[in-house]
């Protein structure tokens, strides 16, 4: 988006780290690891490089597992396809939707279920990607009895350094977590320089094309004329002295946040 204008600096191998407390209710025969990298290379084949990974360390050939892995992690493609859909559906002509409107409704769909349900439904219930499109069972409440279970959807949903975002798998929608999966497929990077860079990059970029960003703007009314938005109103807020102005906007395109 920034045209190239901002750098960034890709984090070394391994860029992520879960590390568990000594762990006694281990299944007989099985590996007891406590701790679980995550590379820059899991982004190959659909992470099936990572779910192979993971289950050497918790039960090594299970292939009804390594399946059901696979199938977790192709759930993230499948989430961020469908929010790139939503994306192209809001600039698209009303008479292409048809072309969007299925990956739009998968989407819909997935983001309905909570992360602990799609782990039930996969990993307890060997649920396919078709079956979660007509439904999702409900996880039974309390804690995971199977051992080796319990320590893969613990893994699985700390594939990515945002895990549940403050929230229990329970409360954190699927669509969230599938598509912090996919960015972090490919690796992690951070801005060279303030984050910040980023939004003034873009800012930049924008105005080069004739645009104009408009921060700490209220947005009082938006302007319609023959059925399409051609404008806005917007209130700016100055701090020094405390005071607003209004002043209407027209422009091709609008994105309001």
């Amino acid at each position: 988006m920034s045209r190239g204008k901002q750098e960034w600096k890709r984090l070394d191998d391994p860029y992520d780290q879960v590390i568990f407390p000594p762990d006694q209710n281990v299944s007989p025969g099985r590996p007891n690891y406590n701790e679980y990298d995550f590379n820059t290379d899991h982004s190959l084949g659909l992470g099936k490089k990572l779910s192979r990974e993971v289950l050497e360390r918790i039960d090594p050939g299970n292939e009804f597992l390594l399946k059901q892995c696979e199938v977790w992690m192709e759930l993230a493609t499948i989430i961020n396809e469908g929010f790139t859909a939503l994306g192209s559906k809001r600039v698209t002509p009303p008479f292409l939707h048809f072309l969007l409107s299925k990956k739009v409704n998968q989407l819909y769909t997935l983001a309905s279920y909570s992360v602990r349900d799609v782990q039930y439904a996969i990993f307890n219930c060997g649920y396919s990607i078709s079956d979660l499109y007509e439904d999702c069972p409900t996880a039974p409440p309390g804690n995971e009895p199977d051992p080796v279970l319990r320590r893969l959807k613990a893994i699985l949903n700390l594939n990515h350094p945002i895990g549940d975002y403050a929230v229990q798998p329970c409360e954190a929608t699927f669509a969230a977590q599938g598509i912090t999966m996919a960015h972090y497929m490919e690796g992690v990077a951070y801005t060279v320089g303030p984050t910040g860079n980023i939004s003034i990059r873009n800012s930049s970029m924008l105005s080069n094309f004739g645009g104009e960003v408009l921060c700490d703007a209220t947005v009082e009314q938006i302007i319609i004329e023959n059925g399409r938005a051609v404008g806005v109103l917007v209130r700016t807020l100055f701090v020094r002295p405390p005071c607003s102005t209004c002043a209407t906007s027209y422009c091709p395109l609008i994105i309001l946040p």
